[in-house]
């Protein structure tokens, strides 16, 4: 049976949610609420697991951080390093569900490049499509660069545009590798723009390439407020 298939079944055959009563209501805010990541949380609420759970999507009018400080929000679904960067900047935040242990990624090579970067010695001095500075693909462009024993000067990394752009970036010689979040790597090798450099999407190839997993997908919560309510905490 498929890995989404087996899932769905065990949650349908697991014992229906017991009605949270007077219990407090919680706010989940989600990263990206229709990316692959999030598909737990998608089939949880479908299925009624997440009653008197209201889950939100990011908004970029507000920040993430602040919603969470202030208690407008009670958790945040979203990837690992926001932990390490909010607890970098003084934010007592913790992660309390990991649901991905893989980024989640495929790493493209453009083929103008192949023969340039066979492996993660291979990538300084490399051009990498990602995200913004502080984005779960440049985190993973870092790590990277990183596991193959380079600085993270050694590479440049290139903001994150339409798919279109990307892989005519890739055709063009403008960009030599792609951090590519199902299901755009496959798009990317279909339009001929590039090949798998990296499979990030299994546990198998991420140790292979990383050298152990990679918690990505979280649930995390200020650690004041996982200490005043432990409820919280466990329920989700």
């Amino acid at each position: 049976m498929k890995p989404v298939a087996l899932l769905i079944a065990l949650l349908s055959a697991a014992q229906p949610a017991q009605k949270p009563g007077s219990r407090e209501r919680i706010v989940l805010l989600v990263d990206e609420i229709k990316a692959i990541r999030n598909f737990p949380v998608v089939v949880a609420e479908r299925l009624g697991y997440l009653e008197g759970v209201t889950v939100m999507n990011i908004r970029d009018d507000a920040p993430t951080a602040e919603m969470l400080m202030d208690g407008r929000v009670d958790a945040v679904m979203a990837y690992y390093h926001h932990n390490i960067v909010n607890r970098a900047a003084g934010r007592e935040f913790q992660a309390v569900v990991t649901l991905g242990v893989t980024p989640g990624v495929k790493v493209l090579v453009a083929n103008h490049a192949r023969d340039k970067y066979k492996t993660l010695r291979d990538l300084k001095g490399s051009r990498i499509i990602a995200g913004g500075a502080g984005s779960a693909k440049t985190t993973v462009a870092n790590a990277l660069v990183l596991a193959g024993g380079h600085t993270l000067a050694d590479y440049t990394r290139i903001a994150n545009e339409s798919k279109d752009k990307i892989a005519a970036a890739l055709k063009s010689g403008e960009a030599d590798l792609v951090v590519a979040p199902t299901p755009d790597g496959t798009y990317y090798e279909a339009q001929g723009a590039g090949s798998v450099f990296a499979d990030l999407t299994t546990s198998e190839g991420t140790r292979k390439t990383l050298g152990s997993l990679f918690p990505s997908s979280t649930v995390y919560m200020t650690s004041e407020r996982v200490k005043a309510h432990p409820e919280t905490a466990q329920r989700l």
